[in-house]
């Protein structure tokens, strides 16, 4: 296990630049509502300059928590604000150096270098944590989880970083040092268990299998070492080669082992025993480390396997008189993956704390120009999802009803699970298997009760206005002069009542979900499985030329080409709704406000992006169209072919793990639009909670001043029966963005 360097930056003014931005563009009292938020973004980003531990287990604890803590809290600025070098935008340049070449690299108009920058430190910070805990009782199951952690971050950054300039890349962001560096968590994290299946003794074929896994990921990271001309020449190269021999020496004697063991009962065995044995020796042997830390468990291993081995010869001798079995006349040792890309999705995306104060420096106006423009752009990207989803359902249906992509899996000839179906189970590993659903039914849960809370706070806050109204109306009787809260608040109880029945009938739709997710656990068991694992559960096949067929490559293609649109689908839909919080919207927005800009002009600029995406809709009609037509026309061919040729087990396999993964995507997609929805509820929730307080305040101000023009003998105040009329304004009351609809 070895640590990994960190990008290195220095200290920047953040606290300054953004205290100038916000006072300059919306005014002091503005910058006070988020002092304390920018002060300890500040304050971490000071933390993250001077990171210099790598084996410090509580500090790198620290780290880890500074990092997510950073990252939201950026992530949720970078909507609000916008950076660059202009008046309107935060003046700020973000440097950072490459954690290997020590190239410099600075941005100064947007903070994906930033962002990106702090996931890869958040990364190696995770890797330094497993890497320097001592693997000892429990803490092994806690260093296994980081390392897939991290495993999951670096594979995940190959998507983040698709949004950096060519002007901010350097090697750390480069795909094979990300997929190296996941590759090799996910080796560690496979370590773990190793060690915990020998401290616990288990069966030799159980770690036989382990490592050999082990050693598969190593040559796995050795591909990616080698297309890297940096890692190539920094030592990482030589390293994995050492791993790959090591761990595949462990897995011989292992396997040697685990046939020692059997021979008595099964009365022989014991040639191969003492093959596997030879063959772990001899790589052992060929190997050299110049590492400290591996040198002594080398050293112990050899031994181990030299007494092993010599023991199994003499018994072999004595007993059997069996051959010694040559080296490629060796059973092949199967693999076993215990691990797996554990999502950090749900903690990056943790809410901000403190997020409602920067709602302050927001105008009623702004927030209701705002809430006018989500509605409308709601509107554009409902339809769009509607004809995208429907699309996707429409295809489905075809192949389903084809009997598709199972009976073209089936007449494979290859040995192994074809490469489409398993870049689709992939996907659903990376983003962190079953419990990715079940982390996202949480979140949801917390979304949710949080908007109940917000709804609870409002009603309150109307209710007990009215009752005082009605106290001191009683009390002055004819004196007390003015409108009767019943007469104001009328507006705001409506839009109350009518968020409560959203989010009512939300919460169905989640019981639902919920209900669904407990049942479906079942039926994802091979989806848990790694590549290895799923070629050795499948059945075999029986010789044939089916797979060789022009209409089976045909319809094969075609599908996969299906799953690389359904795929573009996904990443259109996250496109359109991320529009929705840019901080370029509240720029303009605000221009609007300040008659600098027209509302129509803004708002043509921002739906702009949305239709554009009719072009690559209709495209992806007319690639879909064109597709099913061309399996179509393949079709007669391939039934002919497939009722001589088809394995019925085979396809019952594959129908398996294809359920599973329409099962879980359906599932997933629900809960990711009720998180959409509960995220967008909080927004509105919270300005009709700001504007609810404003109500309240004002109307105590009021009071105050009725009570003492009473005491005082004076003339009613404005507002009163007969006076210029109450400034309260309903216009302003944010609308509901949803009407009676709920998500689905």
């Amino acid at each position: 296990m070895l640590p990994i360097l960190y990008r290195q930056t220095e200290e920047i003014p953040l606290f300054d630049a953004i205290e100038k931005y916000v006072v300059r563009n919306f005014g002091p009292r503005e910058f006070e509502a988020i002092k304390t938020q920018i002060t300890e973004l500040h304050e971490y980003r000071n933390e993250i300059a001077g990171m210099e531990s790598y084996d410090d287990v509580l500090c790198l604890e620290k780290y880890e928590k500074i990092l997510i803590n950073y990252y939201i809290g950026m992530s949720f600025i970078e909507k609000k604000f916008s950076f660059g070098s202009k008046d309107d935008t935060v003046k700020l340049n973000f440097p950072w150096k490459d954690s290997q070449t020590k190239e410099k690299k600075a941005s100064k108009d947007g903070l994906q270098l930033e962002l990106n920058s702090v996931l890869y430190n958040l990364g190696a910070v995770l890797n330094n944590i497993g890497v320097y805990t001592p693997l000892e009782g429990d803490s092994i199951k806690s260093v296994s989880q980081k390392f897939q952690e991290a495993a999951w971050l670096f594979d995940h950054m190959k998507k983040t970083v698709e949004g950096l300039k060519p002007s901010n890349r350097s090697h750390d962001f480069t795909v094979e040092n990300l997929l190296y560096n996941s590759t090799i968590q996910l080796a560690q994290s496979q370590y773990c268990f190793f060690k915990k299946a020998e401290t616990a003794g288990m069966k030799p074929g159980i770690c036989a299998k382990i490592t050999f896994q082990l050693k598969s990921f190593f040559e796995e990271a050795g591909n990616y070492c080698k297309a890297s001309k940096v890692l190539s020449k920094c030592g990482f190269l030589a390293n994995t080669k050492f791993y790959i021999t090591y761990y595949e020496a462990i897995a011989h004697y292992f396997k040697g082992r685990e046939y020692k063991d059997s021979a008595e009962e099964s009365g022989g065995g014991m040639g191969n025993a003492e093959g596997h044995l030879a063959l772990a020796l001899a790589k052992l042997e060929s190997v050299s480390t110049y590492d400290a830390r591996t040198k002594d468990a080398l050293k112990q291993r050899k031994e181990q396997i030299e007494n092993e081995y010599e023991d199994v010869k003499k018994i072999n001798s004595n007993v059997y008189y069996e051959g010694c079995t040559p080296a490629k006349e060796l059973a092949k040792i199967e693999s076993k993956n215990f691990t797996m890309h554990r999502s950090m999705e749900q903690k990056l995306e943790e809410p901000f704390v403190g997020a409602e104060k920067f709602e302050v420096f927001l105008p009623m106006e702004v927030r209701k120009l705002e809430g006018e423009f989500q509605q409308e752009a709601n509107k554009i990207i409902n339809q769009n999802l509607e004809i995208l989803q429907k699309l996707s359902a429409d295809e489905d249906g075809f192949l389903a009803s084809q009997g598709l992509p199972q009976a073209v899996y089936s007449l494979s000839g290859k040995e192994e699970i074809p490469d489409d179906l398993w870049n689709r189970v992939s996907e659903f590993q990376q983003r962190g298997n079953y419990q990715y659903l079940e982390n996202l039914l949480i979140g949801v849960k917390q979304n949710r009760q949080t908007c109940f809370d917000i709804v609870a706070k409002c009603e309150t806050a109307v209710v007990e206005e009215e009752n005082e109204d009605s106290s001191m109306r009683a009390a002055y009787g004819a004196r007390w002069q003015r409108l009767p809260s019943s007469s104001l608040n009328s507006e705001i109880k409506t839009r109350i009542e009518s968020y409560k029945g959203n989010l009512d009938k939300a919460f169905e739709t989640d019981s639902t979900v919920e209900s669904n997710i407990a049942a479906i656990k079942p039926k994802m068991a091979n989806l848990q499985l790694s590549r290895n694992e799923l070629t050795q559960k499948m059945p075999k096949s029986k010789a044939s030329e089916a797979a060789s067929s022009p209409a089976v490559a045909n319809i094969q293609q075609a599908i996969e080409q299906l799953n690389e649109l359904k795929r573009q689908r996904q990443n259109s839909m996250t496109q359109m709704t991320a529009g929705l919080e840019s901080a370029n919207l509240r720029k303009d927005l605000m221009a609007v406000h300040s008659g600098s800009l027209s509302k129509e002009a803004a708002f043509e600029t921002h739906l702009q992006g949305l239709n554009g995406y009719t072009e690559a809709i209709e495209d992806q009609q007319i690639k879909s169209s064109e597709l099913l037509s061309l399996i179509d026309t393949n079709m007669m061919s391939f039934n002919e072919i497939i009722a001589g040729a088809s394995q019925s087990d085979k396809v019952e396999f594959f129908k398996s793990i294809d359920e599973g993964l329409k099962i879980y995507y359906e599932n997933m997609n629900l809960l990711s639009n009720g998180a959409k929805f509960y995220k967008q509820m909080h927004t509105y929730l919270t300005s009709l909670h700001l504007f609810t307080n404003d109500f309240v305040a004002s109307r105590t101000v009021e009071k105050d001043q009725i009570i003492e023009q009473i005491n005082s003998g004076g003339m009613p105040p404005p507002g009163a029966p007969g006076t210029t009329g109450s400034p309260y304004n309903p216009s302003f009351i944010p609308q509901n963005p949803y009407g009676g609809a709920q998500y689905k």
